[in-house]
């Protein structure tokens, strides 16, 4: 398959890559450390101006059943201990949009001749969700996990980078079964054109109306949202809450789309931040890198599961893997 802006490169038994050819959209060829920066030189990050770094990133492709080269967690998803009073509560539920049982789209039954293609895009808290369904998808022969993600994006920005047309060019170059989303955490900018002021209520909407066109384009295809978490980084603590509700209520109208919200799963129970909680394995662990806004591996399992189990609430029973009967051997007398 070839996307319109790039070529796919083959590694064989591992990860396909889209080399993009243009170095303002370098690729990633595997997982890098999740505590890099989501706005180098942003408002979201420092206040600083206008994002001004290239929009980096890349698509990747993992067949099912097979180990993606190069996709391990990175290190520290626990290595660090808990810190005194930062643990978060004992459980962790994911929580989305409500959807009416008769509305919800059902998807087809996958097969291993055609498992259910899952395509992940966003910015770089994308990344280490994307990894951690590629290890799924190692184990998993009903699944397939394609990526794009591409630091300082998002959907404020689109003189930048335009998420709405790319999600249309991967749409129609790969016609996934299930396309997650995940970005909004460098979105505390002013529109090209206005409305300027970052939450304000024209902002907002705004907002609103672009992610809900994001929607509408992919309507007919499972939509995963992945709320933004609890925030680490005081200058964006309190923005996140505005920023889901309005990509929740989009959501919400559209019975294709499920939210995801993550602050049961990474906040202490009144909206605050923690590091540590528990892991997809219910043990504790270090969820959240040292920069208070990317996930470590053991975050990125924690999202990946929670996703998993939407696309699983929407799905049949899988095709039976074909099975392979051995005929009994017998043995005969002995010769004379």
């Amino acid at each position: 398959m070839v996307l319109a802006v790039a070529a796919l490169v083959v590694v064989v038994g591992g990860m396909l890559v889209l080399d993009t050819g243009d170095p303002s959209t370098a690729v990633s060829a595997g997982p890098g450390p999740t505590a890099a920066p989501l706005l180098p030189t942003s408002t979201a990050a420092d206040g600083a101006g206008p994002a001004t770094s290239s929009a980096a990133g890349g698509t990747t492709v993992t067949a099912p059943g097979t180990a993606a080269t190069g996709a391990s967690q990175p290190a520290g998803d626990g290595s660090v201990p808990p810190t005194t009073g930062d643990e978060a509560p004992a459980t962790a539920a994911d929580t989305t949009a409500p959807v009416a049982a008769a509305e919800r789209l059902t998807l087809r039954a996958a097969s291993a001749e055609e498992p259910h293609l899952v395509l992940v895009a966003g910015d770089s808290l994308a990344g280490a969700p994307s990894w951690s369904l590629e290890d799924l998808a190692a184990e998993d022969p009903y699944l397939s996990i394609v990526s794009d993600f591409r630091i300082s994006t998002g959907v404020v920005r689109s003189d930048f980078f335009d998420w709405l047309p790319q999600v249309r060019a991967l749409r129609d170059s790969y016609h996934p079964d299930v396309f997650v989303l995940a970005m909004g955490a460098n979105d505390l900018q002013s529109f090209p054109g206005g409305p300027g002021q970052p939450l304000s209520d024209e902002w907002l909407d705004h907002y609103g109306e672009r992610v809900g066109q994001m929607f509408d384009d992919l309507e007919g295809t499972l939509v995963v949202w992945i709320g933004l978490p609890p925030m680490g980084d005081s200058r964006l603590a309190d923005s996140m809450a505005p920023i889901n509700e309005t990509v929740r209520d989009q959501a919400e109208q559209r019975p294709w789309v499920r939210y995801l919200d993550l602050f049961p799963a990474f906040g202490d129970g009144n909206g605050g931040f923690v590091t540590h909680g528990p892991g997809p394995d219910g043990q504790t662990a270090k969820l959240r890198g040292d920069d208070g806004v990317h996930y470590t591996g053991t975050g990125g399992d924690l999202v990946a599961s929670m996703v998993k189990a939407i696309i699983d609430e929407h799905s049949p029973e899988p095709v039976p893997l074909p099975t392979t009967t051995v005929a009994p051997t017998t043995t005969g007398p002995p010769a004379a």
